[in-house]
This record gives structure tokens, sequence and C-alpha cells, in this order.
């Protein structure tokens, strides 16, 4: 009984850790985390980042192996989280790797399967001191 529960973890561990998000990170500067509510500015790729932003850190996320490929909120989500807790309240789009139509299909030893690639995402955190005199 004990083999078989060690056989069933070794099977279930590497697909619960290709199922989970992959995430890169390159910490640049820490400040004190923030609260978990606290709000994090969203940055598009083609909007300017503000000046007065100081660089705390740059990720790349992407989906799991098996994981739904469309699933772009989740990602920005992680994003925030990592953002709070590196005290950054902006994060920055810098890129963004769509996945392709989930009609593309690919062949696979004579029949066709669906082929649904991952989204990835270049992420910058930014941690913005906003002028008290100039709210925008």
């Amino acid at each position: 009984m004990k083999r078989f529960c060690y056989f069933l973890c070794f099977l279930i561990l590497p697909v619960l850790n290709a199922c989970s998000p992959k995430t890169k990170v390159e910490i640049v500067k820490r400040y004190p985390p923030l609260d978990h509510l606290a709000p994090v500015e969203l940055i598009r790729r083609h909007d300017e980042e503000p000046e007065d932003s100081e660089l705390l850190a740059s990720l790349i996320i992407k989906n799991g192996e098996w994981e739904n490929a469309r699933d772009y909120e989740s990602l920005l989500f992680k994003a925030k989280a990592m953002a709070r807790e590196l005290g950054g309240n902006a994060v920055k789009v810098t890129q963004h790797q769509k996945p392709f139509s989930p009609a593309m299909r690919v062949p696979v030893g004579g029949m066709m399967y669906p082929y649904n690639p991952k989204h990835k995402m270049l992420i910058e955190i930014l941690r913005v001191t906003y002028d008290q005199n100039n709210p925008n």
C-alpha cells in the first residue's frame, strides 16, 4: 500500500506542476508589501509609463501546459499580486504573445488534434510616486 501511494504521488506531482502558471522573476528592488486589496494600476503595451516611476522587477508569465490558453485575466491577477508583494503599485505589460485560434489543428499520428498554445507575457512591476499637487 505504501508503495502504491508513493507511485501515485510520483505520477500526480509532475502533472500538477505542468498545469500551474510558469513565472520567471528578476527583482531589482523591494519595498514593504502593500495590502492585498491595494489598487494596482495596469499600463498597457502602447501606453507610456509615468515619468516618476521606478522599476522594481521584470517577470515573464505563461500558462501551464494544459491550462486554459485564453486565461489572460488570471495572469494579470498573478502579476498584480506579485506587484503588491514587492511594494509596487503599477504593472506594465511590455510584451504579450496571444494564443492561436482554438480552431487550429495539428496532425499527430494521423489524427487532427486541437492546438492551443499558451499566453506569454513580459511584465514590468513599477512603483509610481504621484505628485500630490497634480493628481493626473
